[in-house]
Protein backbone atom coordinates (compact mmCIF):
# COMPACT_ATOMS: atom_id res chain seq x y z
CA UNK A 1 0.00 0.00 0.00
CA UNK A 2 1.71 3.51 -0.71
CA UNK A 3 1.89 6.33 2.05
CA UNK A 4 1.00 9.66 1.09
CA UNK A 5 3.99 10.39 1.20
CA UNK A 6 5.05 7.28 -1.54
CA UNK A 7 1.90 8.70 -3.58
CA UNK A 8 3.20 12.28 -3.82
CA UNK A 9 7.14 11.20 -4.48
CA UNK A 10 6.40 9.06 -7.33
CA UNK A 11 3.84 11.53 -8.88
CA UNK A 12 6.49 14.32 -8.88
CA UNK A 13 9.00 12.22 -9.89
CA UNK A 14 6.95 11.35 -13.16
CA UNK A 15 6.26 15.21 -13.42
CA UNK A 16 10.23 15.74 -13.39
CA UNK A 17 10.60 12.99 -15.95
CA UNK A 18 7.86 14.51 -18.00
CA UNK A 19 9.32 17.93 -18.45
CA UNK A 20 13.21 16.00 -19.27
CA UNK A 21 11.56 14.05 -22.40
CA UNK A 22 13.76 15.17 -24.96
CA UNK A 23 12.63 17.00 -28.03
CA UNK A 24 13.69 15.55 -31.41
CA UNK A 25 11.71 17.09 -33.62
CA UNK A 26 9.55 20.64 -33.70
CA UNK A 27 7.28 21.23 -36.63
CA UNK A 28 6.19 24.12 -38.36
CA UNK A 29 3.35 24.46 -36.38
CA UNK A 30 4.78 23.88 -33.13
CA UNK A 31 4.03 20.66 -32.10
CA UNK A 32 7.11 18.85 -30.56
CA UNK A 33 8.03 14.93 -31.29
CA UNK A 34 9.60 13.16 -28.20
CA UNK A 35 12.28 10.24 -28.70
CA UNK A 36 9.75 7.39 -29.10
CA UNK A 37 10.82 4.80 -26.74
CA UNK A 38 11.83 7.28 -23.50
CA UNK A 39 8.15 8.44 -24.21
CA UNK A 40 6.08 5.50 -24.49
CA UNK A 41 8.11 4.18 -21.65
CA UNK A 42 6.70 7.72 -19.36
CA UNK A 43 3.39 7.07 -20.60
CA UNK A 44 3.26 3.75 -19.44
CA UNK A 45 4.46 4.60 -15.67
CA UNK A 46 2.33 7.27 -15.65
CA UNK A 47 -0.78 5.39 -15.91
CA UNK A 48 0.43 2.70 -14.19
CA UNK A 49 1.35 4.87 -11.39
CA UNK A 50 -2.26 6.91 -11.68
CA UNK A 51 -3.99 3.44 -11.32
CA UNK A 52 -2.18 2.44 -8.57
CA UNK A 53 -3.15 5.73 -6.32
CA UNK A 54 -7.08 6.83 -7.75
CA UNK A 55 -9.65 3.32 -7.71
CA UNK A 56 -11.74 3.69 -10.71
CA UNK A 57 -14.40 5.02 -8.86
CA UNK A 58 -12.51 8.07 -7.79
CA UNK A 59 -13.69 11.51 -9.36
CA UNK A 60 -10.49 12.44 -11.28
CA UNK A 61 -9.74 9.33 -12.37
CA UNK A 62 -11.32 10.35 -15.75
CA UNK A 63 -8.76 12.66 -15.55
CA UNK A 64 -5.83 10.54 -15.96
CA UNK A 65 -8.00 7.46 -18.23
CA UNK A 66 -6.06 8.76 -21.87
CA UNK A 67 -2.54 8.71 -20.51
CA UNK A 68 -0.83 5.85 -21.74
CA UNK A 69 -1.95 7.01 -25.59
CA UNK A 70 -1.46 10.42 -25.04
CA UNK A 71 -0.46 12.20 -27.79
CA UNK A 72 2.75 14.17 -27.58
CA UNK A 73 0.77 17.69 -27.68
CA UNK A 74 -1.07 16.37 -24.21
CA UNK A 75 1.86 15.95 -22.26
CA UNK A 76 2.01 19.05 -20.53
CA UNK A 77 -1.40 18.75 -19.76
CA UNK A 78 -0.35 15.83 -18.52
CA UNK A 79 2.17 17.26 -16.34
CA UNK A 80 -0.23 20.08 -15.19
CA UNK A 81 -2.56 17.12 -13.78
CA UNK A 82 0.02 15.03 -12.29
CA UNK A 83 1.29 17.94 -10.22
CA UNK A 84 -2.20 18.90 -9.09
CA UNK A 85 -2.84 15.71 -7.80
CA UNK A 86 0.18 15.27 -5.84
CA UNK A 87 -0.28 18.72 -4.78
CA UNK A 88 -3.62 17.81 -3.20
CA UNK A 89 -2.68 14.75 -1.69
CA UNK A 90 0.07 16.40 -0.13
CA UNK A 91 -2.22 18.82 1.34
CA UNK A 92 -5.09 17.08 2.37
CA UNK A 93 -7.26 18.21 -0.15
CA UNK A 94 -8.09 14.25 -0.96
CA UNK A 95 -7.97 12.44 2.46
CA UNK A 96 -10.24 10.52 1.76
CA UNK A 97 -7.93 8.99 -1.17
CA UNK A 98 -6.01 7.22 1.70
CA UNK A 99 -8.91 4.92 2.98
CA UNK A 100 -9.62 4.28 -1.03
CA UNK A 101 -6.36 2.97 -1.51
CA UNK A 102 -6.63 0.72 1.52
CA UNK A 103 -10.00 -0.53 0.30
CA UNK A 104 -8.42 -1.07 -3.39
CA UNK A 105 -5.85 -2.76 -1.97
CA UNK A 106 -8.01 -4.79 0.77
CA UNK A 107 -10.13 -5.73 -2.56
CA UNK A 108 -7.51 -6.99 -4.62
CA UNK A 109 -5.73 -9.02 -1.41
CA UNK A 110 -9.14 -10.85 -1.10
CA UNK A 111 -9.46 -11.64 -4.48
CA UNK A 112 -6.53 -12.91 -4.82
CA UNK A 113 -7.04 -15.23 -1.15
CA UNK A 114 -10.21 -16.15 -3.30
CA UNK A 115 -8.42 -17.63 -6.53
CA UNK A 116 -6.03 -19.28 -4.70
CA UNK A 117 -9.23 -21.27 -2.42
CA UNK A 118 -10.95 -21.72 -5.48
CA UNK A 119 -7.93 -23.60 -7.13
CA UNK A 120 -7.01 -25.65 -4.28
CA UNK A 121 -9.42 -28.14 -5.16
CA UNK A 122 -8.65 -31.20 -2.31
CA UNK A 123 -4.69 -30.29 -1.61
CA UNK A 124 -3.39 -27.53 0.71
CA UNK A 125 -3.41 -25.14 -1.44
CA UNK A 126 -6.15 -23.33 0.88
CA UNK A 127 -2.93 -22.69 3.26
CA UNK A 128 -2.31 -19.48 1.03
CA UNK A 129 -6.10 -18.33 1.24
CA UNK A 130 -5.81 -18.43 5.09
CA UNK A 131 -2.66 -16.59 5.02
CA UNK A 132 -3.65 -13.94 2.45
CA UNK A 133 -7.20 -13.72 4.50
CA UNK A 134 -5.30 -12.92 7.61
CA UNK A 135 -3.05 -10.53 5.66
CA UNK A 136 -6.03 -8.09 5.22
CA UNK A 137 -7.49 -8.74 8.15
CA UNK A 138 -4.42 -7.72 10.01
CA UNK A 139 -3.62 -4.41 8.10
CA UNK A 140 -7.87 -3.17 8.26
CA UNK A 141 -7.31 -4.03 12.39
CA UNK A 142 -4.06 -2.02 12.46
CA UNK A 143 -5.82 1.02 10.53
CA UNK A 144 -8.87 0.44 12.90
CA UNK A 145 -6.65 1.11 15.80
CA UNK A 146 -4.82 3.94 14.65
CA UNK A 147 -7.85 5.93 13.36
CA UNK A 148 -8.77 5.56 17.36
CA UNK A 149 -5.59 6.47 18.61
CA UNK A 150 -4.76 3.10 19.78
CA UNK A 151 -1.26 2.10 19.88
CA UNK A 152 -0.11 -0.37 17.44
CA UNK A 153 3.58 -0.99 18.50
CA UNK A 154 4.84 -3.04 21.90
CA UNK A 155 6.70 -1.51 24.17
CA UNK A 156 9.90 -2.56 22.66
CA UNK A 157 8.64 -1.14 19.13
CA UNK A 158 7.78 -4.47 17.40
CA UNK A 159 4.00 -4.52 15.93
CA UNK A 160 1.72 -5.93 18.00
CA UNK A 161 0.42 -9.25 17.10
CA UNK A 162 -3.14 -9.87 15.86
CA UNK A 163 -5.13 -10.73 19.03
CA UNK A 164 -3.46 -7.75 20.97
CA UNK A 165 -5.08 -5.92 18.40
CA UNK A 166 -8.16 -7.72 18.58
CA UNK A 167 -8.58 -6.99 22.15
CA UNK A 168 -7.55 -3.47 22.20
CA UNK A 169 -10.67 -2.57 19.76
CA UNK A 170 -12.63 -4.48 22.23
CA UNK A 171 -11.63 -2.72 25.07
CA UNK A 172 -12.56 0.70 23.57
CA UNK A 173 -16.09 -0.94 22.16
CA UNK A 174 -15.30 -0.56 19.11
CA UNK A 175 -16.59 -3.96 18.56
CA UNK A 176 -18.74 -6.42 19.28
CA UNK A 177 -18.21 -9.61 21.77
CA UNK A 178 -18.98 -11.79 18.73
CA UNK A 179 -16.71 -9.99 16.53
CA UNK A 180 -14.01 -10.26 18.79
CA UNK A 181 -14.54 -13.92 19.43
CA UNK A 182 -15.03 -14.50 15.84
CA UNK A 183 -11.76 -12.88 14.42
CA UNK A 184 -9.45 -14.56 17.15
CA UNK A 185 -11.12 -18.03 15.54
CA UNK A 186 -9.10 -16.71 11.99
CA UNK A 187 -6.36 -15.01 13.53
CA UNK A 188 -5.49 -18.57 15.16
CA UNK A 189 -6.64 -20.20 11.51
CA UNK A 190 -3.43 -17.82 9.93
CA UNK A 191 -1.32 -18.47 12.54
CA UNK A 192 -1.55 -22.42 12.11
CA UNK A 193 -1.41 -21.74 8.41
CA UNK A 194 1.59 -19.41 8.65
CA UNK A 195 3.65 -22.09 10.87
CA UNK A 196 2.30 -25.40 9.06
CA UNK A 197 0.08 -26.48 11.63
CA UNK A 198 -2.20 -27.68 9.14
CA UNK A 199 -3.98 -30.46 10.64
CA UNK A 200 -5.26 -27.57 13.12
CA UNK A 201 -8.01 -26.22 10.66
CA UNK A 202 -9.35 -27.65 7.22
CA UNK A 203 -10.37 -26.25 4.01
CA UNK A 204 -14.43 -25.78 5.56
CA UNK A 205 -12.43 -23.27 8.44
CA UNK A 206 -10.78 -21.16 5.22
CA UNK A 207 -13.95 -20.67 2.94
CA UNK A 208 -16.31 -19.68 6.41
CA UNK A 209 -13.23 -17.07 6.77
CA UNK A 210 -13.83 -15.84 3.09
CA UNK A 211 -17.59 -15.76 3.23
CA UNK A 212 -17.22 -13.38 6.40
CA UNK A 213 -14.24 -11.48 5.78
CA UNK A 214 -15.71 -8.66 3.74
CA UNK A 215 -18.62 -8.11 6.08
CA UNK A 216 -15.87 -7.47 8.82
CA UNK A 217 -13.49 -5.54 6.85
CA UNK A 218 -16.55 -2.93 5.44
CA UNK A 219 -17.09 -2.51 9.57
CA UNK A 220 -13.59 -2.24 10.73
CA UNK A 221 -13.26 0.71 8.18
Amino acid sequence: MLTRGQAVDRLMKLVADGRALAIVERDAHGQVFYEVATFSSWKVRAAATVHGILPQNHRLFPTFEGISGAASNRVRHYIGALTGLAESIETGLLDELETQIVEKVSADDLAVAQEAFDSSGTNLSFVAAAVLAGATLERALRRKCEGLGIDILRPNGDRKAMNALIDALRAANAISPLRDRQMKVWAAIRNDAAHGDFDKFNRGDVQGFLRDLPAVLAELA
